[in-house]
Protein backbone atom coordinates (compact mmCIF):
# COMPACT_ATOMS: atom_id res chain seq x y z
CA UNK A 1 0.00 0.00 0.00
CA UNK A 2 1.46 3.54 -0.92
CA UNK A 3 -0.29 6.35 1.55
CA UNK A 4 0.82 10.06 1.07
CA UNK A 5 -0.68 13.69 1.75
CA UNK A 6 0.38 15.43 -1.69
CA UNK A 7 0.72 18.72 -0.69
CA UNK A 8 -1.09 21.45 -3.11
CA UNK A 9 -3.26 18.85 -4.64
CA UNK A 10 -5.34 18.30 -1.44
CA UNK A 11 -5.53 14.83 -1.54
CA UNK A 12 -4.53 12.13 0.95
CA UNK A 13 -4.01 9.20 -1.46
CA UNK A 14 -4.84 5.23 -0.50
CA UNK A 15 -3.67 2.80 -3.50
CA UNK A 16 -4.25 -0.45 -2.98
CA UNK A 17 -2.21 -3.01 -5.88
CA UNK A 18 -5.63 -4.26 -7.42
CA UNK A 19 -8.53 -1.87 -6.46
CA UNK A 20 -9.47 1.66 -6.74
CA UNK A 21 -9.69 3.83 -3.62
CA UNK A 22 -9.05 7.71 -2.88
CA UNK A 23 -9.57 9.48 0.17
CA UNK A 24 -9.60 12.93 -0.45
CA UNK A 25 -9.35 15.38 2.41
CA UNK A 26 -12.16 17.46 0.92
CA UNK A 27 -14.30 14.49 1.00
CA UNK A 28 -16.77 15.54 3.59
CA UNK A 29 -17.82 18.24 1.08
CA UNK A 30 -19.92 15.14 -0.11
CA UNK A 31 -21.77 14.10 2.79
CA UNK A 32 -24.07 16.65 2.70
CA UNK A 33 -26.41 16.00 -0.23
CA UNK A 34 -27.84 19.26 -1.55
CA UNK A 35 -31.40 19.65 -2.80
CA UNK A 36 -30.89 18.93 -6.46
CA UNK A 37 -33.96 20.67 -7.64
CA UNK A 38 -32.18 24.10 -7.91
CA UNK A 39 -29.27 22.34 -10.71
CA UNK A 40 -32.22 20.98 -12.60
CA UNK A 41 -33.76 24.25 -13.04
CA UNK A 42 -30.54 25.69 -14.28
CA UNK A 43 -29.35 23.77 -16.22
CA UNK A 44 -31.67 22.72 -19.73
CA UNK A 45 -30.04 18.93 -20.00
CA UNK A 46 -30.30 15.94 -18.54
CA UNK A 47 -29.63 15.97 -14.23
CA UNK A 48 -30.11 12.54 -12.65
CA UNK A 49 -29.11 12.03 -8.55
CA UNK A 50 -29.20 7.77 -7.26
CA UNK A 51 -32.97 8.30 -6.89
CA UNK A 52 -33.87 8.23 -10.34
CA UNK A 53 -34.99 5.13 -11.94
CA UNK A 54 -32.43 5.97 -14.78
CA UNK A 55 -29.16 6.65 -12.97
CA UNK A 56 -27.90 3.23 -12.38
CA UNK A 57 -28.05 2.77 -16.19
CA UNK A 58 -26.59 5.90 -16.86
CA UNK A 59 -23.61 5.74 -14.73
CA UNK A 60 -22.78 2.23 -16.48
CA UNK A 61 -23.51 3.62 -19.52
CA UNK A 62 -21.13 6.18 -19.35
CA UNK A 63 -17.88 3.85 -19.08
CA UNK A 64 -16.73 2.51 -22.12
CA UNK A 65 -15.20 -1.28 -21.06
CA UNK A 66 -17.40 -3.54 -19.24
CA UNK A 67 -15.59 -3.01 -15.96
CA UNK A 68 -17.61 -0.87 -13.91
CA UNK A 69 -16.45 0.98 -10.42
CA UNK A 70 -18.43 1.14 -7.41
CA UNK A 71 -18.10 4.22 -7.42
CA UNK A 72 -21.05 6.75 -7.03
CA UNK A 73 -21.36 10.38 -8.21
CA UNK A 74 -23.76 12.10 -6.27
CA UNK A 75 -25.35 13.64 -9.48
CA UNK A 76 -25.10 12.63 -12.94
CA UNK A 77 -25.18 16.14 -15.38
CA UNK A 78 -25.47 16.38 -19.26
CA UNK A 79 -25.04 19.64 -19.88
CA UNK A 80 -26.01 20.91 -23.50
CA UNK A 81 -24.44 24.11 -23.27
CA UNK A 82 -21.28 25.99 -22.12
CA UNK A 83 -24.10 27.93 -19.62
CA UNK A 84 -25.00 24.50 -18.46
CA UNK A 85 -21.31 24.13 -17.69
CA UNK A 86 -20.97 27.32 -15.92
CA UNK A 87 -24.10 26.56 -13.93
CA UNK A 88 -22.90 23.01 -13.13
CA UNK A 89 -19.87 24.08 -11.65
CA UNK A 90 -21.19 27.09 -9.88
CA UNK A 91 -23.70 24.76 -8.12
CA UNK A 92 -21.21 22.40 -7.13
CA UNK A 93 -18.71 25.57 -5.69
CA UNK A 94 -21.44 26.37 -3.78
CA UNK A 95 -22.76 22.93 -2.43
CA UNK A 96 -19.00 22.11 -1.23
CA UNK A 97 -19.33 19.35 -4.13
CA UNK A 98 -16.57 18.14 -5.59
CA UNK A 99 -16.43 17.97 -9.82
CA UNK A 100 -15.17 15.37 -12.01
CA UNK A 101 -15.48 15.13 -16.12
CA UNK A 102 -16.14 13.03 -18.88
CA UNK A 103 -15.69 13.35 -22.25
CA UNK A 104 -15.93 9.70 -24.14
CA UNK A 105 -15.50 7.43 -21.22
CA UNK A 106 -12.40 6.00 -22.84
CA UNK A 107 -10.60 5.75 -19.62
CA UNK A 108 -10.27 2.21 -18.63
CA UNK A 109 -10.32 3.02 -14.90
CA UNK A 110 -12.91 5.32 -15.41
CA UNK A 111 -10.57 7.74 -13.64
CA UNK A 112 -13.45 10.36 -14.22
CA UNK A 113 -15.97 8.78 -11.91
CA UNK A 114 -15.64 9.16 -8.14
CA UNK A 115 -17.79 8.65 -5.47
CA UNK A 116 -19.97 11.58 -4.31
CA UNK A 117 -20.07 15.02 -6.41
CA UNK A 118 -20.93 16.18 -9.31
CA UNK A 119 -19.81 14.24 -12.97
CA UNK A 120 -19.83 16.06 -16.22
CA UNK A 121 -21.24 14.20 -19.26
CA UNK A 122 -19.82 16.09 -21.91
CA UNK A 123 -21.38 14.00 -24.61
CA UNK A 124 -23.56 16.73 -25.80
CA UNK A 125 -20.47 19.08 -27.01
CA UNK A 126 -19.95 17.04 -30.29
CA UNK A 127 -19.70 19.92 -32.90
CA UNK A 128 -17.00 19.72 -35.47
CA UNK A 129 -16.51 22.74 -37.33
CA UNK A 130 -13.17 22.80 -40.01
CA UNK A 131 -12.17 25.80 -41.71
CA UNK A 132 -10.11 24.31 -44.58
CA UNK A 133 -8.52 27.88 -46.13
CA UNK A 134 -7.21 28.30 -42.46
CA UNK A 135 -6.18 24.69 -41.65
CA UNK A 136 -7.91 25.06 -38.35
CA UNK A 137 -10.43 23.16 -36.86
CA UNK A 138 -13.05 23.91 -33.50
CA UNK A 139 -14.00 20.65 -31.80
CA UNK A 140 -16.14 20.03 -28.78
CA UNK A 141 -14.34 17.79 -26.15
CA UNK A 142 -16.76 14.41 -27.32
CA UNK A 143 -15.82 14.41 -30.79
CA UNK A 144 -14.53 11.24 -31.55
CA UNK A 145 -10.78 11.04 -33.03
CA UNK A 146 -11.83 8.49 -35.92
CA UNK A 147 -14.82 10.80 -36.89
CA UNK A 148 -12.52 14.06 -37.21
CA UNK A 149 -9.77 12.11 -39.64
CA UNK A 150 -12.69 10.94 -41.93
CA UNK A 151 -14.35 14.46 -42.05
CA UNK A 152 -10.59 15.90 -42.37
CA UNK A 153 -9.86 12.80 -44.87
CA UNK A 154 -12.85 14.61 -47.26
CA UNK A 155 -10.61 18.06 -47.52
CA UNK A 156 -7.07 16.51 -47.97
CA UNK A 157 -6.14 17.46 -44.27
CA UNK A 158 -4.93 15.62 -40.79
CA UNK A 159 -4.45 15.69 -37.37
CA UNK A 160 -2.85 12.88 -35.11
CA UNK A 161 -5.62 11.34 -33.52
CA UNK A 162 -5.70 8.80 -31.77
CA UNK A 163 -5.84 5.29 -32.24
CA UNK A 164 -8.86 3.43 -31.10
CA UNK A 165 -12.35 5.11 -33.14
CA UNK A 166 -13.61 4.84 -29.33
CA UNK A 167 -11.36 7.98 -27.94
CA UNK A 168 -12.94 10.98 -27.63
CA UNK A 169 -10.75 14.28 -28.16
CA UNK A 170 -11.32 15.31 -24.64
CA UNK A 171 -9.33 13.65 -22.37
CA UNK A 172 -6.78 12.43 -25.47
CA UNK A 173 -6.01 16.26 -26.16
CA UNK A 174 -5.15 17.22 -22.16
CA UNK A 175 -3.03 13.83 -21.57
CA UNK A 176 -0.89 14.42 -24.34
CA UNK A 177 -2.46 12.35 -26.97
CA UNK A 178 -0.33 9.36 -28.93
CA UNK A 179 -1.80 8.82 -31.91
CA UNK A 180 -1.43 8.09 -35.77
CA UNK A 181 1.46 10.39 -37.33
CA UNK A 182 2.16 11.55 -34.26
CA UNK A 183 6.07 10.65 -34.36
CA UNK A 184 5.79 13.31 -37.33
CA UNK A 185 3.56 15.77 -35.41
CA UNK A 186 4.31 15.55 -31.71
CA UNK A 187 1.77 14.78 -29.20
CA UNK A 188 -2.13 16.00 -30.53
CA UNK A 189 -1.64 18.69 -27.83
CA UNK A 190 1.17 20.40 -29.32
CA UNK A 191 -1.30 21.15 -31.85
CA UNK A 192 -3.89 22.61 -29.99
CA UNK A 193 -4.14 26.55 -30.75
CA UNK A 194 -6.88 27.75 -28.00
CA UNK A 195 -9.86 26.83 -25.78
CA UNK A 196 -12.63 27.75 -24.04
CA UNK A 197 -13.03 26.42 -20.28
CA UNK A 198 -14.96 26.68 -17.37
CA UNK A 199 -12.94 27.31 -14.25
CA UNK A 200 -13.83 26.46 -10.91
CA UNK A 201 -15.27 29.89 -10.37
CA UNK A 202 -17.84 28.74 -13.14
CA UNK A 203 -16.32 31.75 -15.29
CA UNK A 204 -15.83 30.94 -18.96
CA UNK A 205 -12.63 31.99 -20.47
CA UNK A 206 -10.47 31.86 -23.60
CA UNK A 207 -7.49 29.97 -23.27
CA UNK A 208 -4.07 30.77 -25.41
CA UNK A 209 -0.40 31.47 -25.53
CA UNK A 210 -1.10 35.05 -24.91
CA UNK A 211 -4.96 35.11 -22.95
CA UNK A 212 -4.59 33.02 -19.10
CA UNK A 213 -1.47 31.43 -20.95
CA UNK A 214 -0.98 29.43 -17.72
CA UNK A 215 -3.93 27.85 -17.68
CA UNK A 216 -2.91 26.87 -21.34
CA UNK A 217 0.28 25.83 -20.45
CA UNK A 218 -1.44 23.53 -17.89
CA UNK A 219 -4.25 22.32 -19.89
CA UNK A 220 -2.03 20.79 -22.40
CA UNK A 221 -0.70 17.87 -20.28
CA UNK A 222 -2.59 17.55 -17.22
CA UNK A 223 -4.80 14.94 -18.15
CA UNK A 224 -7.05 13.61 -15.47
CA UNK A 225 -5.26 16.35 -13.11
CA UNK A 226 -6.76 19.42 -14.80
CA UNK A 227 -8.59 21.87 -13.08
CA UNK A 228 -11.08 23.41 -15.67
CA UNK A 229 -13.77 21.83 -18.32
CA UNK A 230 -12.83 22.36 -21.67
CA UNK A 231 -15.74 22.83 -24.14
CA UNK A 232 -13.87 23.37 -27.33
CA UNK A 233 -10.49 23.24 -28.65
CA UNK A 234 -9.38 25.06 -31.44
CA UNK A 235 -6.96 22.80 -33.41
CA UNK A 236 -4.17 23.29 -35.93
CA UNK A 237 -4.10 20.89 -38.86
CA UNK A 238 -2.09 19.64 -41.47
CA UNK A 239 -2.01 18.41 -45.31
CA UNK A 240 -3.03 14.72 -44.94
CA UNK A 241 0.18 12.73 -46.56
CA UNK A 242 -1.36 10.82 -49.78
CA UNK A 243 0.29 7.61 -48.95
CA UNK A 244 -1.33 5.44 -46.36
CA UNK A 245 0.57 1.81 -45.92
CA UNK A 246 0.91 -1.32 -43.79
CA UNK A 247 3.44 -4.21 -43.29
CA UNK A 248 2.91 -6.88 -40.92
CA UNK A 249 5.24 -10.05 -40.33
CA UNK A 250 4.43 -12.78 -37.87
CA UNK A 251 7.16 -15.12 -36.15
CA UNK A 252 7.15 -18.03 -33.68
CA UNK A 253 7.45 -16.81 -29.85
CA UNK A 254 10.82 -18.24 -29.65
CA UNK A 255 12.50 -15.39 -32.22
CA UNK A 256 11.55 -12.47 -29.07
CA UNK A 257 14.73 -12.29 -27.79
CA UNK A 258 16.17 -11.34 -31.48
CA UNK A 259 13.21 -9.04 -32.67
CA UNK A 260 12.43 -7.11 -29.52
CA UNK A 261 15.74 -5.56 -29.32
CA UNK A 262 16.34 -5.48 -32.69
CA UNK A 263 13.24 -3.52 -33.65
CA UNK A 264 13.98 -0.99 -30.35
CA UNK A 265 17.75 -0.01 -31.81
CA UNK A 266 16.31 0.63 -35.28
CA UNK A 267 15.21 3.79 -33.69
CA UNK A 268 17.77 6.18 -35.19
CA UNK A 269 16.92 4.60 -38.97
CA UNK A 270 13.33 4.78 -38.60
CA UNK A 271 11.39 7.50 -40.55
CA UNK A 272 9.51 9.88 -38.58
CA UNK A 273 6.64 9.21 -40.55
CA UNK A 274 6.54 5.21 -39.36
CA UNK A 275 5.11 4.16 -36.75
CA UNK A 276 6.14 0.51 -35.88
CA UNK A 277 5.80 -2.03 -32.83
CA UNK A 278 6.33 -6.10 -31.95
CA UNK A 279 3.74 -7.60 -29.99
CA UNK A 280 4.10 -10.88 -28.07
CA UNK A 281 0.19 -12.37 -28.38
CA UNK A 282 -1.71 -15.38 -29.03
CA UNK A 283 -2.02 -15.82 -32.98
CA UNK A 284 -5.70 -15.59 -33.27
CA UNK A 285 -4.97 -17.79 -36.39
CA UNK A 286 -2.51 -20.92 -34.75
CA UNK A 287 -3.78 -20.18 -31.50
CA UNK A 288 0.05 -20.33 -30.06
CA UNK A 289 1.85 -17.46 -28.57
CA UNK A 290 3.79 -15.16 -31.64
CA UNK A 291 5.36 -12.14 -31.84
CA UNK A 292 3.60 -10.18 -34.29
CA UNK A 293 5.56 -7.06 -35.79
CA UNK A 294 3.56 -3.67 -38.07
CA UNK A 295 4.49 -0.75 -39.32
CA UNK A 296 2.44 2.09 -40.59
CA UNK A 297 3.28 5.16 -42.83
CA UNK A 298 1.24 8.40 -43.85
CA UNK A 299 3.59 9.54 -46.30
CA UNK A 300 4.03 12.08 -49.20
CA UNK A 301 4.49 9.80 -51.90
CA UNK A 302 4.72 5.61 -52.51
CA UNK A 303 8.79 5.69 -52.72
CA UNK A 304 8.69 7.39 -49.28
CA UNK A 305 6.28 4.79 -47.94
CA UNK A 306 8.39 1.98 -49.47
CA UNK A 307 11.41 3.54 -48.07
CA UNK A 308 10.15 4.07 -44.57
CA UNK A 309 8.63 0.46 -44.56
CA UNK A 310 11.96 -0.85 -46.00
CA UNK A 311 12.88 -0.74 -42.41
CA UNK A 312 10.63 -3.75 -41.11
CA UNK A 313 10.57 -5.34 -44.57
CA UNK A 314 14.18 -6.17 -44.57
CA UNK A 315 14.14 -7.12 -40.92
CA UNK A 316 17.10 -9.74 -41.06
CA UNK A 317 15.03 -12.91 -39.52
CA UNK A 318 12.49 -11.91 -42.37
CA UNK A 319 12.97 -15.40 -43.89
CA UNK A 320 12.05 -17.03 -40.98
CA UNK A 321 8.17 -15.33 -40.60
CA UNK A 322 5.82 -17.54 -40.91
CA UNK A 323 3.64 -14.91 -42.47
CA UNK A 324 4.00 -11.70 -43.81
CA UNK A 325 2.38 -8.52 -45.55
CA UNK A 326 4.39 -5.90 -47.41
CA UNK A 327 3.40 -2.87 -47.93
CA UNK A 328 -0.18 -2.99 -48.39
CA UNK A 329 -2.38 -0.18 -49.29
CA UNK A 330 -4.81 0.47 -45.87
CA UNK A 331 -7.29 2.82 -44.75
CA UNK A 332 -7.72 4.33 -41.54
CA UNK A 333 -11.48 2.97 -41.32
CA UNK A 334 -9.34 -0.39 -41.56
CA UNK A 335 -6.35 0.54 -39.01
CA UNK A 336 -9.55 1.37 -36.48
CA UNK A 337 -10.95 -1.95 -37.16
CA UNK A 338 -7.53 -3.49 -36.46
CA UNK A 339 -7.17 -1.82 -33.53
CA UNK A 340 -10.13 -3.00 -32.10
CA UNK A 341 -9.75 -5.77 -31.60
CA UNK A 342 -7.06 -5.54 -29.21
CA UNK A 343 -9.25 -3.25 -27.05
CA UNK A 344 -12.86 -5.15 -27.76
CA UNK A 345 -15.15 -2.82 -26.06
CA UNK A 346 -17.39 -5.75 -24.95
CA UNK A 347 -14.75 -7.04 -22.24
CA UNK A 348 -13.25 -6.16 -18.96
CA UNK A 349 -9.75 -4.34 -20.16
CA UNK A 350 -6.83 -3.46 -18.11
CA UNK A 351 -3.49 -1.69 -19.28
CA UNK A 352 -0.16 -0.51 -17.42
CA UNK A 353 2.70 0.74 -19.90
CA UNK A 354 6.40 2.57 -19.43
CA UNK A 355 8.88 4.53 -21.19
CA UNK A 356 12.14 3.51 -20.79
CA UNK A 357 15.69 4.97 -22.32
CA UNK A 358 16.99 1.39 -20.99
CA UNK A 359 19.36 -0.74 -23.55
CA UNK A 360 16.86 -3.18 -25.15
CA UNK A 361 18.89 -6.03 -23.93
CA UNK A 362 18.49 -5.03 -20.56
CA UNK A 363 14.59 -5.03 -20.85
CA UNK A 364 14.14 -8.41 -21.79
CA UNK A 365 14.26 -10.25 -18.56
CA UNK A 366 11.39 -7.87 -17.16
CA UNK A 367 9.38 -8.37 -20.82
CA UNK A 368 9.97 -11.64 -20.43
CA UNK A 369 8.44 -12.45 -16.99
CA UNK A 370 5.84 -10.39 -18.19
CA UNK A 371 4.89 -12.36 -21.52
CA UNK A 372 5.67 -16.06 -19.47
CA UNK A 373 2.57 -14.73 -17.11
CA UNK A 374 0.06 -13.72 -19.41
CA UNK A 375 -3.29 -14.48 -18.96
CA UNK A 376 -4.68 -16.78 -21.77
CA UNK A 377 -7.19 -14.04 -23.27
CA UNK A 378 -6.61 -13.34 -27.05
CA UNK A 379 -6.54 -9.67 -26.69
CA UNK A 380 -3.84 -9.98 -23.80
CA UNK A 381 -0.70 -8.83 -25.08
CA UNK A 382 2.72 -7.21 -24.85
CA UNK A 383 3.90 -4.41 -26.97
CA UNK A 384 7.62 -2.53 -27.49
CA UNK A 385 7.34 0.67 -29.66
CA UNK A 386 10.52 2.01 -30.98
CA UNK A 387 9.41 5.70 -30.02
CA UNK A 388 12.06 8.93 -29.05
CA UNK A 389 11.60 12.38 -27.98
CA UNK A 390 9.32 14.91 -30.30
CA UNK A 391 11.90 17.14 -31.46
CA UNK A 392 11.03 21.28 -30.41
CA UNK A 393 8.73 20.02 -28.21
CA UNK A 394 6.71 23.35 -27.14
CA UNK A 395 6.62 24.36 -23.24
CA UNK A 396 3.58 22.76 -22.29
CA UNK A 397 2.95 20.58 -18.98
CA UNK A 398 3.09 17.48 -21.27
CA UNK A 399 6.82 16.35 -20.81
CA UNK A 400 7.53 12.69 -20.89
CA UNK A 401 9.12 10.88 -23.70
CA UNK A 402 11.55 8.55 -24.49
CA UNK A 403 13.57 5.89 -26.68
CA UNK A 404 11.00 3.06 -25.97
CA UNK A 405 7.56 2.43 -25.29
CA UNK A 406 6.28 -0.89 -23.68
CA UNK A 407 2.47 -1.43 -22.69
CA UNK A 408 0.90 -4.68 -21.43
CA UNK A 409 -2.64 -4.83 -22.17
CA UNK A 410 -5.78 -7.20 -21.52
CA UNK A 411 -9.07 -8.28 -21.87
CA UNK A 412 -11.34 -11.03 -19.98
CA UNK A 413 -14.95 -11.24 -19.72
CA UNK A 414 -14.95 -12.89 -15.89
CA UNK A 415 -15.50 -10.84 -13.30
CA UNK A 416 -14.07 -13.73 -10.68
CA UNK A 417 -11.17 -13.17 -13.42
CA UNK A 418 -10.24 -9.37 -12.12
CA UNK A 419 -7.32 -9.61 -9.81
CA UNK A 420 -5.40 -12.30 -12.22
CA UNK A 421 -5.87 -9.46 -14.78
CA UNK A 422 -5.62 -6.46 -13.16
CA UNK A 423 -2.46 -8.32 -11.22
CA UNK A 424 -0.71 -8.84 -14.77
CA UNK A 425 -0.46 -5.55 -15.76
CA UNK A 426 0.49 -4.06 -12.75
CA UNK A 427 3.42 -6.68 -11.72
CA UNK A 428 4.40 -6.39 -15.13
CA UNK A 429 5.08 -2.94 -15.41
CA UNK A 430 6.60 -2.70 -11.51
CA UNK A 431 8.74 -5.38 -12.74
CA UNK A 432 10.33 -2.85 -15.29
CA UNK A 433 10.40 0.12 -13.01
CA UNK A 434 13.97 0.18 -12.65
CA UNK A 435 14.67 0.64 -16.52
CA UNK A 436 11.35 2.87 -16.49
CA UNK A 437 11.73 6.79 -16.75
CA UNK A 438 7.49 6.88 -16.07
CA UNK A 439 4.50 6.38 -17.31
CA UNK A 440 2.20 7.99 -20.47
CA UNK A 441 -1.28 9.27 -19.20
CA UNK A 442 -4.61 7.80 -21.18
CA UNK A 443 -3.13 4.23 -20.29
CA UNK A 444 -1.82 5.22 -16.88
CA UNK A 445 -2.73 2.58 -13.93
CA UNK A 446 -2.43 5.22 -11.13
CA UNK A 447 -4.73 3.26 -9.01
CA UNK A 448 -2.34 0.24 -8.42
CA UNK A 449 0.83 1.62 -9.72
CA UNK A 450 1.61 5.25 -9.11
CA UNK A 451 4.21 6.50 -10.90
CA UNK A 452 5.82 9.25 -12.94
CA UNK A 453 4.31 11.05 -15.83
CA UNK A 454 5.77 14.36 -16.07
CA UNK A 455 9.20 15.83 -15.36
CA UNK A 456 9.24 17.11 -11.99
CA UNK A 457 9.83 20.77 -12.90
CA UNK A 458 6.57 21.01 -14.50
CA UNK A 459 4.83 18.99 -12.05
CA UNK A 460 5.95 21.45 -9.50
CA UNK A 461 4.68 24.37 -11.43
CA UNK A 462 1.28 22.18 -12.60
CA UNK A 463 0.72 22.30 -8.78
CA UNK A 464 1.48 26.18 -8.48
CA UNK A 465 -1.22 26.61 -11.18
CA UNK A 466 -3.38 24.60 -9.92
CA UNK A 467 -3.31 26.08 -6.62
CA UNK A 468 -4.00 29.71 -8.07
CA UNK A 469 -7.02 28.58 -9.93
CA UNK A 470 -8.65 25.91 -8.25
CA UNK A 471 -7.14 26.65 -4.50
CA UNK A 472 -10.48 24.37 -2.84
CA UNK A 473 -9.82 21.31 -4.71
CA UNK A 474 -13.14 21.61 -6.61
CA UNK A 475 -11.98 19.34 -9.68
CA UNK A 476 -11.50 15.71 -8.75
CA UNK A 477 -7.41 15.10 -9.64
CA UNK A 478 -5.19 12.08 -10.03
CA UNK A 479 -6.70 9.23 -8.44
CA UNK A 480 -3.34 8.67 -7.24
CA UNK A 481 0.51 9.86 -7.30
CA UNK A 482 3.74 8.26 -6.43
CA UNK A 483 5.66 9.49 -3.71
CA UNK A 484 8.28 12.11 -4.09
CA UNK A 485 11.40 10.21 -3.59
Amino acid sequence: MVMRKWDGFGLLIVAYRCTYRVVSSESDMSKRVPDFSKLRMNVSGRVLDPNDSAYESARQALIWNKRKPSRFPDVLVRPESVEDVASAVRFAKHNGLQVGIRSGGHSWTASFMRDGGVLLDMSAFDKLHIDATAKTATVGPAVKGAKLIEKLGELGLFFPAGHCDTVALGGYLLQGGFGWHSRRRGPACASVRSAQVVTADGEIVHVDAEHNADLFWAMRGAGPGFFGVVTEFELELYDRPPVLRFTAHAYHFELMDEIFPWLANTLPELSPDLECSALAKTDPETGKLSIQMRGVVLAESEDAATAALGVIDDCPMRKRAYARNHNLPITFAQLYSGMDKNYPPDMRIALDNAWSDARPDDLLPGIHAAVESMPNSPPTHFMLQPWGRSPNLRDMAFSFEANIFMIASTGWYDPADDDLHQGWVTDSMRRLEPKSLGIKLGDENLASRPARFMSPANFARLKRIRQAWDPAGLFHTYMALPDES
